[in-house]
């Protein structure tokens, strides 16, 4: 079972058998850790390289290999040879917003980051925000150092109608491009388009490029006023979310509607919109969990990496506890094998450095991150491609590092 090493907070760390830690465990600045045993991930090349050693000291991690003669250890962590060390990961569809209540989705800022941190992921796009002030806050406070959390990439508001108050007639052009501006000020890193009309599409990529900035977005078959995600790669859009588009989801019927009945693999239609994503370097994020999370329970999809419960009050964890199991979704049970097979068709075709990991979770309080044991390859897509799919090209640091971090 893999180990997660964080970038932000020292030693994030879950599941691995053999070691138990909680997120507290590794807070003590002043001490020196060295981690042994296991393999670690090299992203760049897939492979796994035997682990001699990482020092963490500051709550950083200082280097990898045997540790100094001169190096003071406070604890040795001697990890099982099975055990797998991954850099942290990128969920760039990763929302904080949750309904615990029946009552409509708020963006949760009190356990939801250190829940993103015990499921090994260290930086977050959460892919549209219904309160971008709140979630401003909690990014300042993490890189203060006063919370603990994940890098958080601020998405700013939904540009679109899931946005809470949006009004069609009054998002003008001129509207568009002065909220851009407005949330570029303010830090946000790219932003989400759900529910926006052509026009008002092609207007925020335009102005998000103005300002260096991405964007993705969640669009359907081109049925209403909606946006086929080819229409949109054709705008100059960066990412697209859940669904691939073009031909395979006709204008005539929703999106949703055509993938739980599409079939042909082999098709025209598949290959041409995989060719237009590989064409124009545009990144796909399939959101593959929440497909899997929805349908007939797996325990591999959903199996925990930590007991996340603990983190919440005693009152919140019993209602969470309280609630029945979930129903299954038969329109997602029917899309998720069909999701997965034209990601697999997406990966052969050229598009294996175009594929980012998005969770699409949490929603209704229940599993967190749903990370499915894949091959070594996607998990390197999981812990590096993300960087590049969503961050500003005029912000290397987010870019692949060597080694784990």
């Amino acid at each position: 079972m893999p180990c997660f090493f964080g970038l932000l907070a020292a030693g994030t760390v879950a599941g691995c058998e053999g070691v138990v830690m909680d997120l507290v465990d590794l807070v003590d600045e002043n001490a020196t850790y060295v981690v042994t045993g296991g393999h670690w991930l090299d992203v760049h090349t897939g492979t796994l390289v035997e682990n001699e050693g990482i020092t963490i000291r500051d709550g950083r991690i200082v280097s990898i290999g045997p540790p100094a003669d001169d190096a003071t250890v406070t604890i040795t962590i001697d990890l099982d040879r099975e055990a797998t060390i991954l850099p942290g990961l990128f969920d760039l569809h990763a929302h904080y917003a949750v309904d615990l209540f029946g009552d409509g989705r708020v963006d949760e800022t009190a356990a939801y980051p250190e829940l993103f941190l015990a499921n090994g992921v260290t930086t977050t796009f959460p892919a549209g925000e219904l309160d971008p002030v709140r979630m401003r806050e909690l990014r300042l406070a993490i890189e203060r150092g006063e919370r603990s959390g994940p890098r958080l990439l601020n998405s700013g508001p939904y540009f679109g109608s899931w946005r809470r108050g949006w009004d069609d007639d009054a998002m003008t052009p001129d509207s568009i491009r002065r909220e851009v501006d407005h949330w570029a000020a303010q830090g946000t890193a790219g932003f989400k388009a759900k529910g926006a009309g052509p026009e008002q599409l092609s207007v925020l990529i335009e102005q998000a490029h103005e300002h260096g900035l991405t964007v993705t977005a969640h669009l359907d078959s081109g049925f209403g006023n909606t946006v086929n995600p080819r229409d949109a790669i054709l705008m100059g859009i960066d990412r697209v979310e859940h669904f691939l588009g073009g031909d395979m989801m006709p204008a005539d019927r929703s999106a949703y509607a055509s993938l739980q009945e599409f079939d042909d693999f082999e098709g025209d239609a598949l290959r041409d919109i995989i060719d237009l994503y590989v064409d124009r370097g545009v990144y796909f994020d399939a959101t593959l969990s929440i497909y899997g999370y929805w349908g007939p329970h797996d325990p591999e999809m959903t199996e925990y990496w930590t007991d996340e419960l603990r983190f919440l009050t005693p009152y919140m964890r019993e209602i969470v506890e309280a609630r029945p199991p979930r129903p299954v979704n038969e329109s997602f049970a029917k899309m998720s094998p069909i999701k997965r097979r034209t990601l697999k068709a997406f990966y052969d075709s050229g598009g294996r450095d175009l594929i980012t990991l998005g969770t699409d979770l949490p929603s209704w309080g229940g599993v967190l991150v749903a990370v499915r044991r894949t091959p070594r390859t996607p998990r390197v897509r999981a812990c590096r491609r993300p960087a590049r799919g969503r961050v500003p090209d005029r912000d290397p640091q987010f870019g692949a590092r060597d080694g784990p971090r």
